[in-house]
């Protein structure tokens, strides 16, 4: 067991289990899981968003509140030596441990679900200064966007946007979600320092595909 750095400000250092790369799911390359495993959008994303949404979205935070660490933890081992594992039955029933390891399957990406090569112009198309150049710019880089990212994150969005319409009971509205995922969707390459302001760009960003997804991905 090893310990790494966190990406994100104010993290505490994660410790990363290693496992070969043949059985590891959390930290692999999304495109090189994907290819093996035949799928566009990896077989734990599809089937935590799935159990996510059958245990109910009305939940209080949702993606906010924080799952019992020790339970996300044991998920993911599990997933990683290709255990049999049931998402949303027990121990694995608590929807709040579910979103938390869905969260830190995305976190624990070696690359982002945004790529780098693609942050900085996500970054210059929310800084247009109409919604129609912004939609413009958005769409093309999605379009660009190699076909699992694409694919994943917009499973991801539509997820999202389901638990945007129970936003008066669990209170996460399109703002608080790209909040909670901005950081753990897209980050530069190098951290330039200006750690604030990439983190303002992210919700931006991230706010902006929930709320017009139908434009962006038609």
């Amino acid at each position: 067991m090893i310990t790494t750095p966190s990406r994100h400000f104010g993290e505490e250092p994660r410790q990363v289990i290693q496992f070969e790369l043949r059985q590891s799911v959390f930290g692999c390359h999304i495109g090189h899981l994907c290819e093996r495993e035949k799928t566009s959008v990896p077989l734990f994303v599809n089937d935590c968003i799935a159990a996510i949404e059958k245990r109910g979205l009305s939940f209080d935070g949702l993606y906010r509140v924080c799952g019992n660490v020790s339970t996300v933890q044991k998920l993911r081992i599990m997933v990683d030596q290709e255990e049999k594992v049931v998402l949303g039955e027990p121990p694995f029933d608590d929807v709040h441990a579910l979103t938390g390891s869905l969260k830190l399957y995305f976190r624990e990406l070696p690359e982002p679900l945004i790529p780098y090569d693609f942050f900085s112009g996500f970054v210059t198309a929310i800084k247009q200064s109409t919604r129609k150049d912004k939609l413009t710019a958005m769409r093309s880089l999605a379009a660009q966007m190699p076909k699992v990212n694409c694919e994943t994150l917009k499973l991801l969005l539509r997820h999202l946007r389901k638990l945007m319409e129970h936003s008066e009971t669990n209170r996460m509205t399109a703002q608080n979600l790209a909040i909670v995922w901005g950081p753990n969707l897209m980050w530069p390459r190098y951290d330039s320092g200006d750690i604030a302001i990439n983190m303002v760009h992210q919700n931006q960003i991230i706010e902006f595909l929930l709320l017009e997804y139908d434009h962006v991905f038609k």
